[in-house]
């Protein structure tokens, strides 16, 4: 997939019908593949569609949290993320 591809992606899962945060999600998109790899040490290629899934949630995660968290609340990852994490750690190679 492109980036624009990618970012096209996000912003129908995210219900963003507006160009004035590409630039933000294109950055959160980047920080989704960089937390998925971090949290299992798998790289995202955009073949799967688990892979898909699990940026788009990442991402929508983080822009529907994006403002100052406050003192009584602190967003936390859904569980979803969590389940597509584990079975991408333990599911999947790089080079599948």
């Amino acid at each position: 997939m492109t980036e624009e591809e990618v970012l096209a992606l996000v912003k129908q899962y995210s219900r963003v019908d507006f160009e004035e945060d590409n630039f933000l999600l294109s950055s959160l998109i980047s920080s989704a593949e960089e937390y998925i790899f971090n949290a299992t040490g798998y790289t995202i290629i955009y073949e799967k569609e688990l892979e898909k899934l699990a940026v788009a949630l990442l991402v929508n995660h983080f822009y529907e949290n994006r403002n100052i968290v406050a003192d009584k609340y602190i967003y936390q990852m859904p569980k979803s993320i969590e389940s597509i994490l584990r079975q991408l750690e333990y599911c999947y190679d790089d080079d599948e």
